[in-house]
């Protein structure tokens, strides 16, 4: 997703089985940053819980929400070193029914112009920049 861009979100869903308590959700949200000239970008993440029944997001519960400025490392040899973000956010209760879908939204919110967050924090898969997770939720 890039800054000023259409679409600036991404979003993945998980069809749910029944509620999700409250309680700390830990949240791993490594990825690449990219663009000519780029140092950084903010990116907010959410989780939201939407009904079966829902096209799109205007019925969503918003269970969490955080947000990060991710820098890049201006060395050229490091284009593509991922960047890091883990962080433990308390969420609301998801008062969800058998079909109900858990979102995960990423979404740009601003930064330098052309900036582009990748969420994938598997680098170059060569070893060359080792420390990076995949994203992922755990939930409470």
């Amino acid at each position: 997703m890039r800054v000023g861009d259409s679409p600036d979100t991404l979003e993945a869903a998980y069809t749910l089985y029944g509620p999700i308590p409250a309680g700390n959700w830990h949240l791993v949200g490594d990825g690449i940053l990219t663009g000519s000239g780029v140092t950084n970008i903010t990116v907010g993440f959410e989780v939201r819980l939407r009904p079966q029944a829902a096209l799109a997001a205007e019925l969503d519960t918003i269970l969490l929400s955080t947000q990060n400025t991710f820098q890049r490392d201006p060395d050229p040899q490091r284009a593509f070193a991922p960047v890091l973000f883990e962080t433990t956010v308390a969420g609301l209760r998801a008062d969800a029914a058998p079909g109900d879908r858990l979102i995960w939204r990423i979404h740009a919110l601003r930064g330098d112009s052309g900036a582009m967050y990748i969420p994938n924090g598997d680098g170059d898969r060569k070893g060359q920049y080792p420390g990076a997770r995949i994203p992922r939720l755990d939930l409470p």
